[in-house]
């Protein structure tokens, strides 16, 4: 048999290149592998993903130092101390007292002295009705005795009611009572009666005859 001696060196030679090859792909292979690392999904496998780092607090840059100015600037003024008024309390009108003087009677009408007090003039329907205070001094100038009856008096006279009202032309009268033993006017006369209010009434304390007339004619 005749042997080639090329073809013995070739073999050797091709398994020796095979072999380079190998080792040169196994190298590359090496160098593609990716380390596992803690920040690497491979770590964890292909099905499980890694935590998410937290993310640092987000610090507001700090904000430059204000400094009020003069126009800002809160300025405190004293409080007013409150001073005590000495002016006189208001107070409300007169009132009538029980011995009136020149100045208190209703209208402006001048009072009248007996006896050494003064009397306010009045009207026998006021009287009745109350519209003078209680333990006012009233005169009922002018009115006609038109009954006497032991120390009971009965005087009438008018006008019959306030000048705003409609009264007709009736005659008020109205009965007082004097103390035992005092001196009484006589039927017809016409007087001055002076008195002390009451409710709906007068105390009578004296009288003056200012003139004559007969209630029964009625010429008085």
């Amino acid at each position: 048999m005749i042997r080639h001696p090329e073809r013995s060196l070739i073999r050797p030679l091709g398994v020796a290149v095979a072999a380079l090859a190998l080792l040169l792909i196994g190298t590359a292979a090496e160098a593609l592998v990716v380390p596992a690392h803690a920040d690497h999904p491979a770590a964890y496998g292909t099905t499980q993903k890694p935590p998410r780092k937290p993310r640092p607090p987000i610090t507001p840059p700090p904000q430059p130092a204000v400094t009020p100015s003069a126009s800002t600037t809160a300025t405190t003024s004293p409080s007013a101390t409150a001073t005590p008024s000495t002016a006189p309390t208001p107070t409300t009108g007169p009132t009538v007292p029980s011995s009136p003087g020149p100045s208190s009677c209703a209208s402006e009408a001048a009072s009248v002295e007996f006896g050494g007090s003064s009397y306010c003039p009045g009207y026998v329907f006021a009287v009745r009705r109350t519209l003078y205070a209680v333990d006012t001094r009233i005169v009922l100038r002018g009115v006609a005795v038109v009954s006497v009856s032991g120390s009971r008096v009965q005087v009438a006279g008018g006008p019959s009611c306030l000048p705003t009202e409609w009264c007709g032309q009736t005659i008020p009268s109205i009965t007082v009572t004097f103390p035992a033993g005092a001196a009484l006017p006589a039927y017809g006369d016409v007087v001055s009666l002076y008195g002390i209010t009451t409710i709906g009434g007068l105390t009578p304390v004296g009288f003056q005859v200012t003139g004559h007339c007969d209630p029964y004619w009625g010429d008085c």
